[in-house]
């Protein structure tokens, strides 16, 4: 979360249902079908998202969750992540609690692993050193379970060094990897276009052979009108001295909806891009709902289509859409107000939202679906 630089390169990290073609060790792929729901707050902040895939049986099952809690001034205090067990039940993962300054800088992040029972364990705290509002170090340590305290000795120190533009064109790593001390082992350069995108990002790491930072990868990323549209992979070859490419990331768009994401690997022989059939190959399709329609808005009007459950309801509705995204929502009363809206961005098969704060009576919801647009009326008891 505070490097906010490297999260800029996770082009492919979409929030919306998907198909996702993996490919197996004889070169087939196979599908993973997931969908995703979310549940949101009185603010309309996200409280939890829940994904589900598809089974063999076609049948649609639990596979992981985030559940997220906020402070009062909105900033995100805590983020739980479980997986789905074949036992069915649901397994904490991962953990991390966040402290802010005044200025909403997160200035500690601790990080906790998920044991038996429902239980949490420390694990490691990240600690963010700013000069002003600009992060300059990121300190960590790790949890001694037999003291119960953090100890003193440091993990990890990264540090952000920052270009005349004010972007993050270097990042340095140490560590302490035998108890001797910090030192460098990982150094991260970015470049970056005149529009602040990054379009070079080098990652140097140390070779414990002969104890120096050498060369090991290079991301290229090509933008049209600022929206990404190819990753080009490649490693360092220690023989020629050069990088050489290996894998090519494709994005594909329809306006600034993305599409698709599918890969290519470099055929040495063809000296060409072709078919990535290898087993971190990648092929994502994303659906919306009517991206191809040209013109106009359309309306929601199947209740197959657009379900809103229970309805009466005293707590909370859930509202699902068979086909497509719910994208926003609006609740309305009878005087025109909005007085409920989705803060964060979503893209959900299944929405939760709470009513049970709203006085008793008769109120509107408005869903956006891609270009369309459909209205229920509830009634809050």
């Amino acid at each position: 979360m505070a490097d906010y630089v490297e999260k800029k390169l996770y082009l492919s990290d979409v929030k919306t249902n998907s198909v996702k073609y993996r490919w197996n060790e004889l070169g087939y792929y196979f599908k993973e079908i997931e969908k995703t729901f979310y549940e949101l707050g009185l603010n309309g902040e996200v409280l939890k998202r829940e994904s589900l895939f598809l089974n063999y049986l076609n049948e649609w099952k639990p596979n992981k969750k985030y559940e997220f809690e906020y402070a009062a001034n909105g900033d995100l205090n805590s983020v739980e992540y479980f997986f789905y067990t074949l036992d069915d039940v649901w397994k904490p993962i991962v953990k991390l609690e966040m402290e802010y300054d005044n200025n909403s800088n997160m200035i500690d992040a601790v990080h906790y692993e998920g044991i038996a029972n429902q239980q949490w364990r420390p694990k490691l705290k990240d600690s963010f050193i700013y000069n002003g509002l600009v992060l300059e170090e990121r300190l960590t340590q790790g949890w001694d379970s037999i003291s119960s305290e953090w100890n003193a000795q440091l993990m990890d120190s990264t540090v952000y060094h920052y270009n005349i533009e004010g972007f993050c064109d270097t990042v340095y790593k140490y560590q302490n990897l035998d108890g001797n001390g910090l030192e460098l082992h990982f150094k991260k350069v970015y470049s970056y276009d005149v529009n602040g995108n990054i379009v070079e990002f080098y990652l140097n790491q140390k070779d414990d052979l002969n104890q120096s930072i050498e060369p090991s990868y290079l991301a290229e990323i090509a933008y049209v009108d600022n929206v990404p549209t190819a990753l080009v992979s490649s490693t360092w070859d220690a023989t020629t001295e050069a990088f050489k490419r290996y894998r090519k990331t494709n994005f594909i768009y329809n306006d600034q909806l993305l599409t698709s994401v599918y890969s290519n690997e470099w055929d040495e022989l063809s000296n060409s891009w072709v078919f990535d059939n290898s087993e971190g190959g990648q092929r994502f399709t994303f659906y919306y709902e009517d991206i191809y329609t040209t013109s106009g808005v359309n309306t929601i009007e199947s209740a197959a289509e657009f379900k809103i459950f229970p309805n009466p309801s005293s707590e909370k509705i859930n509202i699902e859409l068979d086909e497509g995204n719910i994208e926003n929502i609006e609740i309305i009363n009878q005087a025109g107000e909005v007085v409920f809206s989705n803060q964060d961005p979503i893209q959900a098969k299944i929405l939760t939202v709470p009513v049970g704060y709203l006085e008793s009576g008769v109120y509107f919801v408005n869903i956006h679906s891609g270009n369309q647009l459909g209205t229920k009326k509830i009634i809050v008891k």
